[in-house]
């Protein structure tokens, strides 16, 4: 990404309040989302509409689970297609570069987002962070649902969090890595594809980051279960699915 550095820090505020109502009901297949879902993290049926306080303690309504997402965050559109909410996302900002998914979404400016442009998009949530706070209220003033995500600091809000359901496991175990906790990472990463087949995307770059650190056995196991994804049908490049098949010959025992 050129121009504006990948913020290292999650949105801890998104991830703890807007994502835990995403991994309830984050099946990109269903065709239309019930105004129930049947369970959040906790356990508890979560019934819509819900209000939940953005990183500003502003009150946002959602009236139903969101089908279209505007995210103007790198960090939350990472997030979102992490948990399995990426075919909901419809915009991003132009940094937005990951996954490779996110090129077919319609992209924005990153530091001046046009109000009138995201409108277009006919959004039911924008996701918009520190970069883009003197334009909240601009944003809203159209009738668009905005959640302002600030960029925090740590991680604690999502390790209070503590999902139990593999998506949010996955979407921890990709926390840690951004942060360089790699050993942080692989442990969530592998408590999650216990629970179901795992994100091959994600394993791919946990087994890159352990063979860098020379951690070779971490890396093969990693390399492993992104080779088992791959089977299961989790997509990976022609490139990455070659790159996952060399790593498992080279650094067998």
């Amino acid at each position: 990404m050129v121009g504006v550095p990948r913020n290292s820090r999650l949105l801890v505020a998104l991830v703890a309040g807007l994502a835990s109502l995403l991994l309830a009901c984050a099946d990109e297949d269903l065709a239309a989302v019930p105004a129930a879902v049947p369970e959040s993290n906790s356990g508890a049926p979560i019934a819509f509409p819900v209000t939940i306080k953005d990183s500003a303690g502003t009150d946002v309504r959602l009236e139903r689970m969101p089908d279209r997402i505007v995210s103007l965050s790198p960090g939350a559109t990472e997030i979102l297609y992490a948990i399995g909410a990426g075919g909901r996302v419809v915009g991003t900002d132009q940094f937005s570069d990951y996954p490779a998914a996110t090129a077919t979404t319609t992209k924005l400016d990153y530091s001046g987002p046009n109000p009138e442009a995201a409108l277009a998009l006919r959004p039911d949530l924008v996701i918009m962070a520190t970069r883009q706070q003197a334009q909240v209220e601009q944003f809203r003033r159209l009738g668009m649902t905005v959640f302002f995500a600030r960029e925090p600091e740590d991680l604690e809000a999502f390790v209070a969090l503590r999902p139990s359901d593999p998506q949010g496991r996955r979407a921890l175990a990709l926390a840690w890595l951004r942060l360089g906790r790699v050993d942080a990472a692989a442990a969530e990463y592998s408590i999650a594809s216990d629970l179901a087949p795992g994100d091959a995307s994600i394993a791919l770059r946990l087994a890159r980051a352990l063979e860098s650190l020379g951690k070779l056995r971490e890396a093969r196991a990693a390399f492993a279960r992104a080779d088992e994804a791959a089977r299961r049908g989790a997509l990976l490049g022609s490139s990455e699915l070659a790159e996952v098949r060399e790593a498992l010959v080279r650094l067998a025992p």
